[in-house]
């Protein structure tokens, strides 16, 4: 069994994931990373995911990010954090749904905006309206994160302890099958 995070860009997946893996003594996985390290061994060269979709674009971005979740398969007690847009594509979405239950981080998108504009606005935005063009994705990614979702989290809402806890009780159930 694993769990798997996601949900729009600065919502907390990594954060919240790396404490979770802490929790219940699992590996944690950050997709992001593993894309970035299979880029490298690749190409020989070390680019961010930022990178990697400025300069190769998004259909080759979302190649490697589904040769990554693809090589997940097998791999158990991991907690695994995945890119905002690896729910953009269905075979994405099959893939990720077998690897275990899929948590979806729900933040407001205007608290994620804020926390994107401290961070620099990413290439996937239009840089002439970022703001629109992040509400638009936003519109565009929610569906998909509703719809495979398992658990559907907001944390202003509930605190992680009660998240831990129905992660626990599916661990438990998992384990009695």
């Amino acid at each position: 069994m694993n769990i798997i995070m996601c949900g729009l860009p600065m919502c907390g997946k990594s954060t919240l994931g790396k404490s979770i893996a802490d929790k219940l003594e699992w590996k944690f996985i950050d997709t992001d990373s593993v894309i970035e390290s299979l880029y490298n061994t690749k190409t020989g060269h070390k680019h961010t995911c930022r990178q990697i979709y400025t300069d190769h674009g998004e259909d080759f971005f979302r190649s490697l990010e589904l040769e990554v979740i693809s090589s997940l398969k097998g791999v158990s007690e991991c907690v695994i954090s995945l890119g905002g847009g690896a729910l953009c594509c269905q075979d994405n979405i099959a893939a990720v749904k077998s690897l275990g239950y899929l948590i979806y981080i729900q933040v407001p998108k205007d608290i994620l905006w804020e926390r994107i504009e401290a961070g620099g606005i990413p290439a996937y935005l239009d840089p002439m309206y970022p703001k629109d063009s992040f509400y638009s994705l936003a519109d565009t990614r929610i569906p998909n994160y509703q719809s495979a979702a398992d658990i559907i989290y907001n944390p202003t809402e509930r605190g992680e302890r009660i998240l831990f806890e129905e992660i626990l009780e599916i661990k438990m159930c998992s384990h009695g099958q």
